[in-house]
Formats: C-alpha cells, structure tokens, sequence
C-alpha cells in the first residue's frame, strides 16, 4: 500500500509540474538545511520524479537536487538567466517580497530555489552577481550546472526550450514533506503569492509521506 501511495503520489507531482510548462513564455526574451533523520527513504518518489542531479550553488558548492535542495522545505522556484534584463529581474524581485511577507507573518520558513536556464553563461559567480543586485535575502539558493544536468533537471519541470528565453515565467511553490505543490502565475502580486504559501506551509506532513 505505501508503494502504492507513493506511485499516486508522483503522478500527481507530474501532473502539476507539467501542465505548468508551456503556459507562458518569457516576455520579451542559503544553504540547505541538513535532511532530518530517516528522510531520506521517505520519499523515493520524488526523489526519482526531481532527481538528484549535481547541480553547483552561486556559492560554487555542489548540491544534489533533492536531497539538498528540496527536501524537507517550503520552497518557491523560478527560472532565472541572468543576462535577463526585464521579466527575470522584475519576477525575481517579486518572488522575494512574497518571501519575505510569508516570513514577516511567521507563516513558517520559505526557501527561494533559483534555477538558471543558461548554464553556459551562468557561472556561479554571475549567479552570485545577480544576487547582489537584490540585496542581501535569505535562503536563497541559485543553482547552475551543466548543460545536460541543468537540462535533465529542467525537463523534469517540463522545460524542454532550447533557448533561454523560452523558459517559463510561472513560479512553482511546494510544501516538500506535505506532497502539496502548486503553479503561481506572473501575474499574481507579491501580496497574492504570500497568501499561497500561507495556504501551503500550513499543510502538514502526514505518516503517509513517509509509508506509514
């Protein structure tokens, strides 16, 4: 039965993640906690949906996708390339007000998930650079990689574009150890993403996220 829950589990996951992808194009163009103990078995679904494919941070740290990224979190992602000169710095900038209006009303930790679209230009110090233009923010981790690494992660969020400006311009948030994820559209304001992750930090993780 748990096998089976967790099968459900990652075809729901799919579903979500995919019908996100080609919804809108783009216009015009931290450090991870320590996984909790015994985690790491609880979720073979979607440890094997995401991957844990090496990715580096803007810090130049190697991190596994999952397991080091999103496992056990609240996390709001976007898709970033930073050489980006309108929708990525405006949706970035709303991405971290959100953030910061869900921490301020101590709705519960958020994590911010930046992943580049173009990892032959987005070394980890033009990450780092991109960052800075935003102040300093916390928990907020910008990955690069690879192509085929960044590719493999990409798909898995339903991003097969060849160039960088035909990513997404939606936002994903999930709540990891509760299995509730959701697609935020760019046209949502800081106010209305905030109330989003109210609504999914609040879920609670259930034994079933763990086979029980």
């Amino acid at each position: 039965m748990a096998t089976t829950n967790r099968a459900r589990a990652a075809v729901c996951l799919a579903g979500v993640l995919f019908a996100s992808a080609p919804a809108l194009a783009h216009d015009g163009h931290a450090h991870p906690a320590p996984a909790a103990a015994g985690a790491p078995q609880c979720f073979e679904a979607e440890r094997s949906y995401f991957t844990n494919t090496p990715l580096v941070t803007q810090e130049g740290r190697a991190v596994r996708f999952f397991d080091d990224v999103l496992l056990g979190r609240n996390v709001l992602i976007n898709f970033i390339f930073t050489q980006c000169k309108d929708a990525c710095p405006l949706l970035t900038t709303k991405m971290i007000l959100a953030a910061e209006q869900a921490r301020s009303a101590q709705e519960g930790p958020v994590s911010l998930v930046s992943i580049s679209v173009d990892p032959v230009n987005d070394t980890p110090e033009a990450l780092a650079q991109f960052a800075r233009k935003h102040g300093p923010v916390d928990d907020w981790t910008l990955l690069t990689g690879t192509s085929a690494d960044i590719a493999q992660v990409l798909r898995r969020f339903g991003q097969n574009g060849t160039e960088p400006t035909d990513h997404t311009t939606l936002m994903l948030a999930g709540n990891v150890n509760a299995r509730r994820w959701m697609k935020i559209p760019p046209t949502d304001g800081p106010d209305a993403v905030a109330l989003r992750l109210k609504q999914l930090t609040s879920a609670q993780a259930t034994g079933a996220a763990c086979g029980g």
